[in-house]
């Protein structure tokens, strides 16, 4: 649900803070045809983690809340901002139940604009800190953790017509700006899919390739670490540096059926500049029901997955699976029920395991059980 409003800022104009008619009468044409649409959702979570490396199991309450807005400039240009829970994790925006009642941060989510170019039918370009460009087959959290919100420029075209599928979509992402060094860690990446719509579902196939600059011998670039990707200590002095570059290749599919409904996909990525092997990663799954609408609205979904240490950068993965990071691997389960158009009750189980190339095979269960409300 979204609420637009008209005419903003008219009072403002009424006050005599423009003293020029004729400005005033400017800015009552440009405001009085501005949109603004407001939403957002929030999210209630019981979460429950059994990990072999801790000596006890536990449990936690969560919680999320975003709101957005959405200013329409004009009809082919769109500012949007969202304010977000959580920390300056950007695979997270949750927020644990704890300190005491203590008051809970909140953080700039998205804040960029989208601008429609009316020479290039079915384009976009977006700058900014902007939801992910790139399609992602059943959601896959393969090589992108679905709250990262990337910041850069992008460019999205989906001319579809007449049944035939095609988009690409390329983008320039700003990860790491390096004071007193040319050598910013960057990522200049695009990809490309076809696929074929009609009244039985629709058959999409798709590649890219994302080549993240300046990562090999570089510090780990969150405050987790290098969460599963091979490092070495990078000399006197220095705390240790990722062993590998990262350019990696992405290969995805996703079958859609309408009337059971059905949806397969499979999602396959290799790290082109890992040395030493450990660089692959893949993952299959599918989904059968709807939890948004019908007269059952209910939705069971399950994936299987496995990620190598250097198959993709662990800070930017998949941050539930595994605990997050890379050479994990195992299953996932979810069920999730509609309750009306705006909410959903969901309850999710992970069943992986962690450090395989080691050996070690540590076991680490999740289960998670969500409230939904969108509005």
């Amino acid at each position: 649900m979204k609420y637009t409003f008209f005419g903003i800022g008219s009072a403002l104009l009424m006050s005599g803070l423009l003293h020029s008619s004729s400005a005033i009468a400017e800015s009552q044409i440009v405001i009085s045809n501005a949109a603004l649409q407001i939403g957002g959702d929030f999210r209630y979570r019981h979460e429950y983690i059994d990990d072999a490396t801790k000596d006890e199991p536990r449990g936690r309450q969560r919680f999320r809340l975003r709101l957005s807005i959405d200013a329409e400039v004009t009809d082919n240009i769109h500012v949007i901002g969202r304010i977000a829970t959580g920390s300056s994790d950007a695979t997270s925006t949750n927020q644990t139940a704890d300190g005491a009642f203590s008051s809970k941060e909140s953080w700039i989510d998205l804040a960029y604009v989208k601008v429609k170019p009316s020479i290039i039918p079915s384009s976009s370009i977006q700058a900014g800190k902007m939801k992910n460009p790139f399609k992602r087959v059943g959601k896959s959290q393969l090589i992108w953790d679905g709250d990262v919100n990337p910041e850069g420029v992008s460019f999205s075209l989906s001319p579809n017509r007449n049944g035939l599928l095609f988009g690409a979509n390329a983008a320039y992402f700003w990860i790491d700006e390096i004071s007193g060094s040319k050598y910013d860690v960057t990522m200049a990446g695009g990809q490309a899919y076809v696929g074929l719509k009609g009244d039985l579902g629709s058959l999409t196939v798709g590649g890219g390739v994302y080549d993240f600059r300046n990562v090999l011998e570089s510090k780990a670039l969150t405050d987790d670490g290098f969460n599963g990707n091979m490092s070495l200590a990078g000399g006197e002095g220095e705390d240790d540096v990722y062993l590998n570059g990262y350019t990696l290749t992405n290969t995805f599919a996703e079958l859609k059926l309408k009337q059971l409904p059905v949806s397969v996909y499979a999602d396959f990525v290799q790290n082109i500049d890992a040395l030493d092997g450990d660089n692959m990663g893949w993952l299959f799954g599918g989904s059968i029901g709807n939890d948004k609408k019908g007269d059952l609205p209910i939705k069971l979904s399950y994936f299987y997955r496995e990620v190598e240490r250097d198959a993709v950068i662990a800070a930017f993965s998949d941050s539930d699976f595994g605990g997050g990071g890379t050479d994990n691997s195992g299953h996932v389960g979810k069920l999730s029920l509609g309750l009306n158009k705006y909410s959903k009750l969901s309850a999710t189980y992970f069943s992986n395991i962690r450090k395989v190339a080691s050996g070690d095979n540590n076991a680490y269960d999740r289960a998670q059980f969500d409230i939904n409300v969108k509005f």
